[in-house]
């Protein structure tokens, strides 16, 4: 049996379209189908409800970000090997048997990904190298408009090769993803600690770091929309791009190598913050169109100036982080893979998360009693898999309630996964930045935070 595992948020028609190839693409396959959906307030949990009976649903009543949505869905599904399909991405023809049947004949593959195609039907690039230093200073940053098919650029996007030739790669872009179980239980989950964007890349790395090889197989076709979730919150998208590039870095390059790219980083926001803040006090008639970009780079600047590279894997936990557990709430070990969180027997801790019931025809029950908390739940840290240095008590809970009852990364041209905007970060997050609302009115700049340099894009106001 194979299982699907779609993250959504606000995107329902295209939901519909998704999950309809899905199950047209079956090609007689058992197949085991689960949404999560990220709170969305479009009604897509009543569209699958009642369009698709056969698709478990997990409703969350808020975002918990993109990563977290996906660790529920692999919980609780039970295929020897999960696609995760993003919910503006529609299989082509038998891409699922391709994808199904390759990783039957090729145990040593963990990952399969097919082409990715726009829906003109031009190729969208979807195959990765890890990034280096190089790579984090141009790729996806203001550099790279003045030097867009650059050396470094075109290494990391694996210009090099043909599009059209099956190849092992580094990564792949997380819009359609068939991964093997057993490659889940031997790394781990995704990394919640990446509150959206760069978790498929870490994920990717650790399993070639455990000898699984990642293959792109490009005579399966997916038609992917690209981003239409994340264009929601285009600020933030932005926002957490950077940051969590600088902590991906962080995490497998250390704290020197991210001290460097949030030094470059700011560096080029800045450069690219006075050149566009002269063309917005001279030009005026186009300030409309250039304030809400000048409120991009000025938040990420802020935020880059704020942020606070993670430790790396295996560093000593946070002793900070133990006074924020308050006493008397028991301290749990997160499982740190599907198989385990099956067999995972915490005691309870309280959540913000709906309490799922037991599945009915098209989903699941959630019953509201619970009411929110801000406690939290330390875990300890692994040498691989997950990475855990204190986690927020909603997770814990979201992971042990899989036990009984079960509940789409910019890169270039923001190729993203969906249903990662707006999540609710945990207390422990690795992120200390700048506040998280800054809305754009009437194509003027508002506040972007208590600094000089808000205050003097502030002073452009039209």
């Amino acid at each position: 049996m194979l299982s699907v595992v779609v993250v959504s948020w606000n995107v329902a028609p295209l939901l519909r379209r998704c999950l309809a190839s899905v199950l047209a693409g079956a090609s007689g396959r058992a197949l085991d189908v689960w949404v999560v959906d990220n709170g969305s307030r479009d009604a897509s949990v009543a569209l699958v409800r009642r369009e698709f009976s056969q698709v478990q649903v997990i409703a969350n009543e808020r975002n918990h970000g993109y990563a977290a949505a996906v660790n529920q869905g692999l919980v609780a599904c039970r295929g020897r090997a999960v696609l995760l399909l993003n919910p503006d991405a529609e299989l082509l023809g038998d891409a699922l048997r391709v994808m199904a049947d390759y990783l039957d004949a090729h145990p040593n593959v963990g990952v399969v990904g097919p082409r990715l195609v726009y829906p003109n039907g031009r190729t969208q690039p979807s195959r990765r190298r890890f990034p280096t230093l190089t790579t984090a200073l141009r790729e996806s940053t203001p550099a790279q408009r003045f030097w867009p098919d650059s050396p470094a650029v075109r290494h990391y996007y694996v210009a090099d090769r043909p599009d059209e030739a099956e190849q092992d790669v580094d990564w792949l872009v997380g819009a359609a993803l068939l991964v093997r179980r057993s490659a889940i239980d031997e790394v781990g989950l995704l990394d919640e600690d990446f509150p959206v964007y760069w978790e498929e890349t870490d994920w990717q790395r650790r399993m070639r770091q455990a000898g699984w090889r990642i293959v792109y197989l490009p005579h399966a076709c997916v038609l992917h929309h690209e981003a239409q979730s994340t264009s929601q919150a285009r600020l933030r998208r932005h926002l957490w791009f950077q940051q969590g590039k600088v902590c991906y870095f962080a995490k497998h390059h250390g704290p020197r190598a991210a001290a460097a790219v949030r030094a470059a980083l700011v560096v080029s926001y800045a450069l690219q913050l006075a050149e566009e803040g002269l063309k917005y006090l001279l030009v005026p008639r186009k300030r409309p169109q250039r304030g809400p970009y000048l409120a991009v780079l000025a938040a990420t600047l802020c935020a880059l100036l704020r942020l606070r590279p993670a430790p790396r894997i295996g560093d000593a936990p946070n002793p900070a982080r133990a006074a924020e557990v308050p006493s008397g709430l028991p301290v749990t070990s997160l499982p740190r893979s599907p198989s385990a969180a099956l067999q995972h027997t915490a005691a309870p801790v309280r959540h913000d998360t709906a309490q799922v019931a037991p599945p009915h025809a098209g989903g699941s029950g959630v019953t509201p009693e619970l009411r929110p908390s801000s406690s939290l739940a330390g875990r300890e840290r692994g040498t691989e898999g997950v990475r855990a240095e204190a986690a927020d008590g909603a997770r814990a809970q979201r992971h042990r309630s899989k036990r009984t009852s079960p509940p789409g990364h910019l890169s270039g041209a923001e190729t993203g996964s969906d249903a990662r905007e707006t999540p609710s970060l945990p207390a422990t997050a690795r992120l200390d930045f700048v506040p998280q609302e800054y809305q754009l009115a009437g194509g003027a700049l508002n506040t972007c935070g208590p600094y000089a340099l808000s205050v003097l894009v502030n002073a452009w106001r039209p």
